[in-house]
C-alpha cells in the first residue's frame, strides 16, 4: 500500500524573520495557512532533524505529516504521508493515521499552494520515493507504482 507523496521542486525561499535556521520555513508558512484556510488542522511548525520543517494536519479522522528539507543550491523536497504507520508487531491490530486517498487528497492541496510561490519551477511528484525522470509526475497521481489507489488499498 502506497504510504506518502514526494515533491521537488526549485524556489529562491527568502530567509524567515523569526528563524534563518533551518531553511524554508516560509514554503512550510505559506502552506500551513492555505491548508488553514482550505479547512485543515495544522499544528504548530517543528525543526525537523535539524535539516528542515515538520507540522502534523488532517481532516475528519486523517492525521498526517507534513515534511520539508533543503536540498542543493534552490532545490527542496516536501513529503505528506500518515503521521502513524503500523509497526511490525501491530501489523494485524492499527492502521495507518490515513489512507493513501487521504494522503492524495493532502497532496493535491499542496500542489495548488506550492504553484503559487512566485518563481517555483520544476514540480514533480512521486509516491513513496524521491521523484526522478521516469517515476514522477507534474502533479500528485492516484497511480503508484504502475497501479491505481483502488488496487493498492
Amino acid at each position: 500500500m502506497p504510504l506518502s507523496q514526494n515533491v521537488t521542486f526549485e524556489y529562491a525561499c527568502p530567509e524567515d524573520a523569526e528563524f534563518s535556521h533551518p531553511l524554508g520555513l516560509p514554503i512550510l508558512r505559506a502552506v500551513a495557512a492555505g491548508l488553514r484556510s482550505d479547512g485543515w488542522s495544522v499544528s504548530d511548525f517543528e525543526n525537523w532533524r535539524d535539516c528542515g520543517w515538520c507540522m502534523e494536519c488532517g481532516r475528519s479522522n486523517a492525521a498526517m505529516l507534513i515534511a520539508l528539507a533543503s536540498m542543493e543550491g534552490q532545490a527542496w523536497m516536501m513529503q505528506c504521508a500518515p503521521s502513524r504507520v503500523p509497526r511490525l508487531f501491530s501489523l494485524f491490530s492499527r492502521k495507518p493515521s490515513a489512507t493513501p486517498g487521504e494522503v492524495l487528497e493532502l497532496a493535491r492541496a499542496m500542489h495548488a499552494l506550492v504553484t503559487k510561490l512566485d518563481g517555483c519551477a520544476g514540480i514533480q511528484w512521486r509516491w513513496d520515493g524521491p521523484p526522478q525522470p521516469g517515476y514522477s509526475t507534474p502533479e500528485p497521481s492516484q497511480h503508484a507504482c504502475g497501479r491505481s489507489l483502488s488496487d493498492a488499498d
